[in-house]
Parts: C-alpha cells; sequence; structure tokens
C-alpha cells in the first residue's frame, strides 16, 4: 500500500479519491490487518491455554521432585549403615570372587599339565621320545 501511495500522481489519487478506490483499497488492507489480528488473538489464546495447562503440569513435577528430595533425605539419614553394610558385602564379595577366580586359573594350569603330560607319554609309548 504504502510503495502503491508513493507511485500514484496527485491527479491518480484524486480521481480514487472522488471514484471511492483508495477508501475501498484502504478498507481492505483496514480488514486484511483486523483479521491478521484476529488470528493472532485466536493463537494467543491458545497458546495461553497450552502454556496455562503446561504450567501447571510443570508446577505439579516440580512438587513431586520437592517431595522425592524430602523423602530421599529421610532416606538417606536411616541408609547410611545399610550402605556401609552394602560396602562391605561388595568388598567381600569382590575378594571371593577374586580368590574363585584365582582356583579356577589353577586348576586351568593344572588340567593343562596333565594333558600335556598325557600327550609327551604318549608321543614317549609311540615311539617319537625313542632317541
Amino acid at each position: 500500500h504504502i510503495r502503491t501511495a508513493g507511485e500514484r500522481t496527485f491527479f491518480r489519487r484524486l480521481k480514487e479519491g472522488l471514484t471511492g478506490e483508495g477508501a475501498a483499497r484502504q478498507n481492505a488492507i483496514n480488514a486484511s490487518l483486523a483479521q491478521g489480528v484476529e488470528a493472532s488473538l485466536r493463537w494467543l489464546t491458545e497458546l495461553t491455554t497450552s502454556l496455562a495447562t503446561t504450567n501447571y503440569a510443570i508446577t505439579r513435577v516440580n512438587d513431586r521432585v520437592s517431595s522425592l528430595v524430602s523423602d530421599t533425605a529421610r532416606l538417606a539419614h536411616y541408609s547410611a549403615d545399610t550402605r556401609e553394610q552394602l560396602l562391605t558385602l561388595a568388598d567381600q564379595v569382590h575378594q571371593k570372587l577374586n580368590h574363585l577366580e584365582e582356583r579356577l586359573h589353577r586348576v586351568d594350569q593344572v588340567q593343562r599339565a596333565q594333558l600335556h603330560l598325557e600327550q609327551i607319554f604318549s608321543w614317549w609309548s609311540a615311539g617319537r621320545y625313542a632317541s
């Protein structure tokens, strides 16, 4: 509209003013702007409703998290002994596992040694080590 208004000559503007073309153009522009404002208002209303729901949900989550923090603090007070017992148990289990792994390794070595001896005796009895 601004570009069109700047390009029109004085006589053309006078003619449009007398025939009502300028007023019709301005009314169309105003109607378009009003529709844009109404659409924006609807969108903002929907957004506000959505945000209100979201904010309520966030408030509920925040309340629940605060409650959980409080409950966790209470549990932490009572769980110090349990934590210490769990650490002791974990250490004992770790030691037992290491002991079992060492025993398993020794058994594996003994089995390998026995297999090797059997192989050597087998070769010896077959005459491979006769010389």
